[in-house]
């Protein structure tokens, strides 16, 4: 089983880690690696996943908080292209279509709390800081702009232009285990995805927002090898 974990933001990638033991056939993949590829477009970021799902070539994907939407992007890319990758998928709380800025406001409050400040918070709610976003924590605000008006321009499309999208097909199992206690995603995200993609289902595991401060690892872990292992 070749795994490959994309974290999100801020997490570093040691802090996986501590579900997800270092061996052979892993690669995990911090946010802050994917976020070095931003070049002000939010496609540099799905290029930048794409193409490290492309050289990895997964049997088993793990996608957490932003890198969700890049990786299952990077997926839906990949198909389109012919090309003979179609790994299961497993999903931490992230969002694909249906995220609402006005009922997931962080991406407002980041324009306008320090790095120190938003470090304290994450770390409350037991999140591991990657160092490397101090630095780039303005070019941060800015891709979170970015998805404040994508996220508004979506819910207008949505309520002018309503339209029933086929489910999406990624030719193998996704499995979401989804936190109900999550200050930043809500659960109703875990549940479109859901319904918008096939052979998928939900499994409710509370770790807050990040999977790794949850005080039953184990169990988490053991989901995700039972998962990978089905036929």
């Amino acid at each position: 089983m070749k795994r490959l974990i994309v974290g999100g933001f801020p997490c570093s990638a040691t802090a996986w880690e501590a579900i997800f033991p270092p061996c052979h056939e892993q690669q995990i993949i911090p946010f802050s690696d994917i976020f070095s590829s931003y070049d002000s477009s939010f496609t540099s970021l799905i290029k930048c996943c794409h193409k490290i799902i492309q050289d990895f070539e997964p049997t088993s994907i793990i996608l957490h908080d932003i890198s969700v939407i890049l990786g299952l992007l990077s997926l839906i890319r990949l198909q389109k292209q012919d090309y003979p990758i179609t790994p299961k998928i497993i999903l931490f709380n992230g969002a694909f279509r249906g995220f609402n800025v006005f009922k997931a406001p962080h991406p407002f409050k980041i324009q306008f709390i320090s790095f120190e400040k938003m470090s304290s918070i994450v770390s409350s709610q037991g999140g591991e800081i990657d160092p490397y976003f101090h630095s780039q924590y303005k070019k941060i605000r800015k891709l979170y702009r970015q998805i404040i008006f994508g996220s508004i321009i979506a819910m207008l499309q949505e309520i002018l232009s309503p339209k029933v999208k086929k489910q999406i097909d990624l030719k193998n199992k996704i499995l979401i285990l989804a936190s109900n206690n999550d200050a930043y995603i809500p659960y109703g995200c875990l549940e479109r995805i859901r319904d918008e993609f096939a052979h998928t289902k939900i499994e409710p595991v509370n770790y807050g927002h990040f999977p790794y401060s949850s005080l039953d690892r184990s169990s988490i872990y053991r989901r995700v090898i039972d998962f990978e292992n089905t036929p």
